[in-house]
């Protein structure tokens, strides 16, 4: 299917240089960089003067804080992380790529001609 015009189209195996498929999305990496960032933020706060304009108040933050922080942080990243798909080449340079299998599948059409060629590595 062409993602510009929305229509499937036949395109000779020669013309093709790459196809891709989503696989998953970066919900876990979005959430690992959210919770450090929201870490990094709370300690920062943290770390700040209490008292700023002088009026003698300080404030006690405990562990809540710090886990709030560091949970909104994740909860932030993992929605942003979830926006974005991870992508698996399957297609590359006239050769499928084999999905972590030692198995090597070799497609190639020339001259009217469907070849399959098959590698197994042992």
């Amino acid at each position: 299917m062409n993602s510009v015009n929305r229509k499937q189209e036949k395109i000779a195996m020669n013309n093709i240089k790459l196809i891709r498929v989503p696989k998953g999305s970066y919900l876990l990496e979005g959430a690992l960089y959210g919770a450090g960032t929201g870490a990094l933020t709370a300690v920062l706060i943290d770390v700040q003067n209490d008292d700023p304009l002088g009026l003698s108040v300080e404030k006690k933050r405990g562990a809540g804080f710090y886990i709030g922080w560091t949970a909104g942080g994740a909860v932030v990243g993992a929605l942003v992380g979830s926006l974005f798909p991870k992508w698996k080449q399957v297609y590359a340079d006239g050769k499928f790529i084999g999905l972590n299998l030692p198995v090597n599948l070799q497609f190639n059409t020339q001259n009217d001609r469907f070849n399959i060629k098959i590698g197994i590595s042992i």
